[in-house]
């Protein structure tokens, strides 16, 4: 096993079967998030258009996903907030806010996606500590709660969800609310997402040393009316 950080107490190891397991600790819990690779070589498979599968994507431990985290115990940004993480896939932020003392986490991803989310989740004995729901994108069926973090990491990739992306993080954003995303520069798409973002929301970019290598991280806040 390769390990790639231990410079803390978050160690993120990538084993040699191209398995990502990130294991997240604190003085009195750790959570483990264990991606599902079928396919050799843990590459991306190309649809017809040369996109990714967003099957796979789900599967997928990103490093866009341990960056969030990260962000989550360097900052303390979960502790005793409400915290909605969208495009969960296997679910690290997610189990990392509730590890780091979260008030109320809820992990959403389309409902393809959440039988490996929950396997996460309830292998971490977080079951009561997470709660799962679907969430399209496309067709959202908005979740009620005064969220004080929604986060979401690498999902700006598919250019016609950057929209509904953006609209529904505008749906879940109050005054008080603080979007985090996490992403890697791709093809010019995350430099285009952030320039359609800013139109609703106001943002910055957050440098800390603890980030894994090519990803960054933005702060938003929904812009006031008028």
């Amino acid at each position: 096993e390769a390990v790639v950080s231990t410079q803390s107490t978050w160690e993120a190891v990538v084993s040699t079967q191209s398995t990502w397991e990130a294991v997240v600790s604190t003085q009195s819990t750790w959570v483990l998030a264990v991606e599902q690779v079928a396919r050799g070589q843990g590459a991306a498979v190309p649809q017809d258009e040369g996109e990714v599968d967003p099957g796979f994507t789900a599967s997928k431990q990103w490093p866009a996903s341990f960056s969030l985290a990260k962000h989550l115990e360097v900052a303390g940004a979960a502790r005793g907030r409400r915290v909605l993480e969208l495009g969960a896939g296997i679910g690290l932020p997610s189990m990392a806010a509730a590890a780091l003392g979260a008030s109320h986490v809820l992990s959403t991803d389309l409902e393809s996606n959440l039988p490996l989310l929950k396997t996460n989740i309830e292998s971490n004995g977080l079951g009561q500590a997470v709660a799962v729901a679907p969430l399209d994108w496309l067709d959202p069926a908005i979740p009620d709660g005064n969220w004080d973090v929604v986060m979401c990491a690498d999902c700006v990739f598919w250019e016609r969800l950057f929209e509904p992306l953006i609209d529904v993080l505008r749906q879940l954003s109050g005054t008080g609310t603080t979007v985090l995303l996490t992403g890697v520069h791709r093809l010019g798409r995350l430099s285009k997402f952030l320039a359609i973002l800013e139109g609703t929301f106001e943002y910055e970019e957050v440098k800390h040393a603890s980030l894994a290598t090519g990803t960054h991280l933005y702060r938003a806040k929904l812009r006031s009316p008028g």
